[in-house]
């Protein structure tokens, strides 16, 4: 999967460790001046239907620094994908 935020331009993200709530990137929060690390919230699918976006909060000091996007593999798009596990029962 591929993780993105656009503050100023889109940067690249990582996971720190498996199950970590937020992920860092190699700049600074434009409001705090920190190394920046976000998490989304409001999450949706995204306009292309290719990838989930959130808005992008820092950890630190809780500003928004703009959009958090998570492209994962599909091939019908996130909405159907979305729609299949809702539809798929294990018995």
């Amino acid at each position: 999967m591929r993780i993105r935020v656009k503050t100023d331009r889109w940067h690249a993200c990582k996971l720190p460790y498996e199950g970590c709530a937020h992920v860092t990137t190699k700049t600074t929060c434009p409001a705090c001046g920190l190394p920046l690390a976000v998490r989304g919230v409001d999450m949706h699918p995204s306009a292309d239907d290719r990838a989930y976006e959130s808005t992008a909060l820092c950890v630190d000091c809780g500003a928004v620094v703009g959009l958090l996007r998570a492209e994962p593999s599909t091939i019908f798009g996130v909405r159907e994908d979305r729609a299949v596990c809702e539809r798929v029962r294990v018995y």
